[in-house]
């Protein structure tokens, strides 16, 4: 078995992008206001940490099939805290 980041588990395809995201750990900050990130790879990357045991289709499952609370189908659905920018 090809040992990359493209048929490890913690690897989730980047849509209209020949990357991914590892999701290993936790995102990590880039900027000094909050903002962070999981760490962008290449299909043919790899390191000590992969595993195997996910199909491809499920690895690469968008963020709306992964979080569907967060990525509701109509927006409409969402209910918002009062002054929460989310």
């Amino acid at each position: 078995m090809n040992e990359s980041c493209e048929s490890c588990r913690f690897y989730q395809q980047i849509p209209t992008n020949p990357g991914g995201w590892c999701r290993r750990h936790p995102p990590t900050a880039i900027s000094s206001k909050g903002l962070s990130t999981f760490p962008r790879v290449a299909k043919i990357d790899w390191c000590g940490e992969w595993e195997g045991g996910i199909g491809k289709s499920d690895a690469s499952k968008t963020m709306k099939e992964l979080y569907p609370s967060v990525y509701p189908h109509n927006a409409g659905e969402v209910k918002r805290e009062r002054g929460s920018p989310f």
